[in-house]
C-alpha cells in the first residue's frame, strides 16, 4: 500500500501547485506530471495489493506450508 501513500503525497503537492499553474508554463507542466505520476503510483499500489496475497498463497501451496 506504499504506492497509495506516495500517490496521496503527490496529490497533495499537485493541489498546492495548482493555483500557480496559470502563472507559469513550467508549473503547469509540473502539475500535469505530478498528476500522471500519482495515477501510476495509485494503480501500481492497487495492483500490488491484489497480486501479493495470491502470490503468497501459491508459494505456500508449492512449499506445502499452511498459509497465514
Amino acid at each position: 500500500m506504499a504506492g497509495i501513500g506516495v500517490s496521496g503525497t503527490l496529490a497533495e503537492l499537485q493541489n498546492q501547485l495548482s493555483p500557480f499553474s496559470y502563472t507559469g508554463e513550467w508549473i503547469g507542466k509540473v502539475v500535469v506530471i505530478l498528476a500522471l505520476v500519482s495515477a501510476v503510483a495509485a494503480i501500481g499500489g492497487l495492483a500490488y495489493g491484489w497480486h501479493a496475497p495470491r502470490r503468497a498463497a501459491r508459494l505456500s501451496n508449492a512449499l506445502g506450508t499452511v498459509g497465514a
